[in-house]
């Protein structure tokens, strides 16, 4: 019985793990005019789709889908890592959209925004306070940084669910 229930524990842990995709990394194209100069990196974004009902969740393979940005394209197969072009200064969200047939096609589709992550990591500026015996506190804030080199980040991974 002691076997069983272990097997039966195993049996859910590895039901709820998700392999990660593998194989080639799918590069945006470029549709529009994109200033090379202010080109940060390439991070890597993984793309998953889901059926969900309810807290059920099955992952769908092999369902065509798009990532557009501002003057970028990727077309690929779900599960995928995109390989996803950040900027200095200002990163745009992507939208990532994908189709399934089922009785009809379902799309489904999520906007990804970059965290600017100089915002976040960053506490530089100078603050200068001022208090009155009335308790009146006035406080300015100057921020020493160039914003036009802020670093963008999007998340590692995008999860797309479809109605179950």
């Amino acid at each position: 019985m002691k076997r069983l229930a272990l097997l039966f524990a195993c049996s859910l842990i590895a039901a709820c793990t998700n392999p990660i995709p593998s194989g080639e990394t799918v590069s945006f194209t470029v549709t529009g005019r994109q200033a090379a100069q202010t080109l940060d990196r390439l991070d890597p974004m993984t793309v998953r789709t889901f059926a969900r009902s309810g807290l059920a969740r099955q992952e769908l393979t092999a369902l065509p889908c798009t990532a557009t940005g501002t003057g970028l394209r990727a077309t690929f197969i779900s599960p995928a890592t995109l390989a996803v072009p950040t900027y200095r200064g200002r990163t745009d969200p992507i939208t990532v959209s994908c189709r399934r047939r089922s009785d009809t096609v379902q799309s489904a589709s999520r906007v990804v925004s970059p965290t600017n992550q100089t915002e976040e990591d960053l506490d530089t500026g100078l603050r200068i306070g001022v208090s009155s015996s009335e308790g009146l506190d006035v406080r300015l804030g100057v921020s020493i940084r160039d914003k036009s080199r802020d670093r963008f980040d999007y998340p590692s991974s995008v999860l797309i669910d479809f109605p179950g």
